[in-house]
């Protein structure tokens, strides 16, 4: 098995996905009389909207005393800017979910510190278990945790990523153990681990690990920085090389193997902080997206059994990307991007997975001045699944995105599916069927138009 590897362009802000493009028609665009709606009954989601949605609560309150410990001593070391991860699991099967937060260590190495500090749930507050559940002995400067039950026994595992590497923690009936060395997960040299995710990369029904790293770093070779010329600094990762990512096969019995190199991970820079599962282009092996850190990041599609460059070679230069507007600019049922570029010409990243499982939707409400039915929800469903989409302003830093619904559909869902639209007054719709691959043009009280089959 091994995984596709595409470069992507740095861009310098988070992005909000868009929609499709959309073809207005001039016959839309009239003066809006006054609407006469009959209403059904649309009590709201969120009933009052006078009190507060979220509360900001400080957890000592509820039996969470965790301080997490960088480190710092004035040496400006990397990684005490870097942490800590938390998660929220059952770790006990109680049906509660509990609370775990990996920490750091002074870096005298006298420190007793567990690599992480964990607070069971007991419904009007947590207690702290770590040492109950076995945590108190397992040392560490801890990164980030991924959880997953990789030996399939019914209870919930974690990998605690460190500044050393990554640590595999079994639970056995709720105590967790350091079984990294027996698992085949020790990496020989220290690598600075940052996150971690589980996923059946290769479909044999075994979770496997694949963990990011960022840079060669450790406190010996720190890299003395300044911006005033004096002071130390934190180092910004350009200082520092990267490190590679890595992908270890559950063998399934409790060993794993690290395939890195056969999926062809052992290439180009890295310096990456985050990882997301996806399936880009539903052929339902999973695809990995890599953020990094003043790098490109790093989109890994997977075939499950070569490797090959797909769709075209990376930009040849780096460039300051501001603004990313996402649209089918090429109407092949996929996303395209157009990218605005600091000081420098456009790029566009032309989409080539083929979205042919896709939906996508235009709304419009001629008999109102919302004519393209900003606030409305769209729901698809079909053999058990469903998902919903909202007509909202969609765009990146400094840009806008169409407001077309794209709706991926997955294959067990069927080739049809069930449209049904909550307009921005709160009355339904249901709109009948459409076929899987098309776009269309839903009008209020007019009959649904096709724009484009296929």
């Amino acid at each position: 098995m091994k995984i596709y590897g595409l470069y992507g362009v740095v861009v310098a802000v988070p992005l909000i996905p868009g929609g499709c493009s959309q073809e207005d028609e001039a016959g839309d665009r009239r003066p809006a009389p006054t609407p006469t709606y009959t209403y059904t009954d649309s009590a709201g989601r969120i009933s009052d909207l006078k009190r507060p949605v979220l509360w900001v609560e400080p957890t000592a309150e509820f039996g969470i005393d965790f301080v997490h410990e960088t480190g710092a001593a004035g040496d400006k070391l990397m990684p005490e800017t870097m942490g800590p991860g938390c998660a929220l699991f059952d770790y006990d099967g109680d049906g509660r979910l509990d609370a775990l937060f990996t920490d750091g260590r002074p870096w005298n190495d006298r420190s007793r510190r567990p690599i992480a500090r964990l607070y069971r749930n007991e419904g009007e507050r947590f207690r702290e278990v770590t040492s109950e559940a076995g945590l108190d002995s397992i040392l560490g400067y801890g990164m980030g945790v991924a959880v997953a039950d990789y030996d399939a026994d019914g209870d919930s595992d974690l990998a605690v990523t460190t500044v050393t590497g990554t640590r595999l923690l079994r639970n056995d009936a709720g105590v967790l153990v350091d079984v990294t060395a027996a698992a085949g997960l020790e990496y020989g040299v220290p690598e600075w681990a940052t996150s971690a995710t589980w996923l059946d990369v290769d479909q044999d029904g075994w979770l496997d690990l694949f963990v990011v790293h960022y840079v060669q770093w450790s406190p010996e070779t720190d890299i003395f920085t300044t911006l005033d010329g004096t002071n130390k600094s934190y180092a910004t990762p350009q200082v520092c090389e990267g490190l590679d990512n890595r992908l270890f096969r559950n063998l399934g019995n409790g060993r794993f193997a690290d395939i890195s190199a056969e999926a062809g991970l052992v290439s180009g820079e890295n310096k990456a902080l985050g990882v997301v599962v996806l399936d880009v282009n539903d052929d339902r092996f999973p695809d990995l997206f890599v953020s990094n850190d003043t790098v490109a990041n790093k989109l890994y599609v997977n075939d499950g059994k070569s490797l090959a460059d797909l769709t075209g070679a990376p930009a040849s230069e780096a460039v300051v990307g501001r603004c990313v507007a996402l649209g089918d600019m090429d109407k092949d049922g996929d996303l395209d991007g157009l990218v605005s570029v600091n000081d420098g010409s456009p790029l566009i990243l032309r989409n080539e997975t083929g979205g042919t499982r896709a939906v996508r939707i235009d709304l419009r409400d001629p008999a109102s001045g919302n004519l393209e039915a900003l606030g409305a929800e769209v729901v698809l469903s079909g053999n058990g699944w469903s998902r919903s989409e909202t007509v909202r302003a969609r765009g990146s830093y400094l840009g806008h995105s169409p407001y077309t619904l794209h709706f991926g559909v997955p294959r067990d869902a069927g080739d049809e599916v069930t449209v049904q639209v909550r307009w921005p007054d709160g009355t339904f719709e249901k709109r009948g069927v459409v076929r899987v691959g098309g776009y269309y043009r839903i009008r209020r009280h007019a009959e649904l138009t096709t724009i484009r089959q296929g």
